[in-house]
């Protein structure tokens, strides 16, 4: 059995703290500027009549996926706003993306909010979604299964959806959408203004999709934009709140973004989904490298974190240097996760060799037997 490292061998802990893996909940370092244009969107688009949708883009290692679960958490703590996290794409290969991506949605959201939902209110709006407002009826009355069929985790059969009165599976994105909509209207009656979806790995869509699949996507995506106000979709004017809306913030990499803007250039001479897409969205957020002030923060942080509490502690476990600070902002070119990861072995390293202080020359020597740095860019 390989030896675990040392600093799990000193903490007595089951897993090392320091896998390559992203924590939702660890503290995020600088994006002042950033949270700022995210918090604007919101501030403006909350409840409107209309949906929205932003792309945050930046290289691997930037912290897109950090970003999405501090938007989404940030949000939680509004009773207006139910905030969801979700990936662009499943893990299986689907045919219909529209389908899928609608029943992860609800994957998503809490069971107790379909539970909360009224009664009174769901069969109002029978008339306009028989199929979806009998499913929430189910579900609010707590029936067996009925939630899993929603998240296209069950089938029925004949002979039970002829029981319930069900007419139609939910096999067409036209009839999943319906689904949604009637649930951003339950969303409403409870008083909850909009559904923030924070949408992790978009760039997936061009290495796991081509051509038409690849079109396809964001022609759903521009439908789901005018959801509530698509004219395929039914008018209602007796029901009592106006239905929620949704925010999106679509995480993607830099390389996804360019291939995004790509395709609405290509596309500048003809009508395409991209170009559709591209005149609805907000003006996208990039996230930059971190400079020197926030990769001493980010430095700070790593260092400080109780690996047993997981509370920040007034120091750090091993004092560091301004010399450290320099050497780490200047190989790691501001990247977050290059940043948190030589922290990291500095860190159990110096606790291994009991440091007194982590400069600029143990730095250079942990990262030279580790192979992450080679003799000459020591000199």
């Amino acid at each position: 059995m390989a030896e675990k490292p040392f600093i799990e061998k000193i903490y007595k802990l089951k897993e090392n703290p320091f896998a390559n893996w992203v924590d939702p909940d660890v503290e995020m370092a600088g994006r002042k500027k950033e949270k700022h244009q995210w918090e604007d969107i919101v501030r403006r688009r909350k409840g409107a009549r209309t949906n929205s949708m932003c792309f945050i883009f930046g290289d691997y290692g930037f912290g897109k996926t950090l970003t999405l679960n501090k938007i989404v958490e940030e949000y939680e703590k509004d009773s207006e706003i139910l905030s969801v996290f979700v990936k662009m794409l499943s893990e299986d290969k689907t045919p219909k993306f529209g389908v899928d991506f609608i029943q992860r949605i609800f994957q998503r959201i809490p069971e107790k909010t379909f539970k909360s939902f009224n009664i009174d209110h769901i069969n109002l709006l029978q008339k306009y979604f028989p199929d979806p407002a009998k499913v929430f009826v189910n579900i609010a009355l707590g029936g067996a299964g009925w939630l899993e069929f929603l998240c296209g985790q069950k089938t029925l059969s004949p002979t039970e959806m002829q029981k319930s009165g069900i007419k139609q599976k939910i096999n067409s994105t036209d009839i999943a959408k319906k689904y949604l909509l009637c649930f951003l209207y339950l969303l409403g009656s409870k008083n909850t203004k909009s559904l923030l979806l924070a949408v992790d790995e978009t760039e997936y869509v061009f290495s796991q999709m081509s051509g038409a699949a690849i079109a396809q996507v964001f022609n759903t995506l521009r439908d789901f934009f005018d959801l509530q106000n698509s004219p395929a979709m039914p008018t209602i004017s007796d029901f009592p709140s106006q239905p929620a809306n949704m925010i999106f913030f679509f995480g993607i990499s830099t390389s996804g973004w360019k291939q995004i803007s790509d395709l609405s250039k290509r596309d500048q001479s003809r009508p395409s989904p991209v170009q559709a897409l591209m005149r609805r969205l907000e003006k996208s957020i990039e996230l930059q490298p971190l400079n020197k002030k926030e990769t001493t923060e980010l430095i700070e942080k790593r260092l400080s974190k109780d690996r047993i509490t997981g509370n920040y502690g007034s120091e750090p476990l091993i004092p560091y240097d301004a010399t450290f600070v320099s050497y780490i902002y200047e190989i790691s070119l501001g990247n977050p996760s290059e940043i948190v990861k030589f922290c990291d072995f500095a860190l159990e390293d110096g606790l291994r060799d009991k440091v007194k202080i982590l400069d600029d020359n143990f730095a250079k020597k942990v990262f030279t037997d580790r192979g992450l740095i080679f003799d000459e860019d020591m000199t």
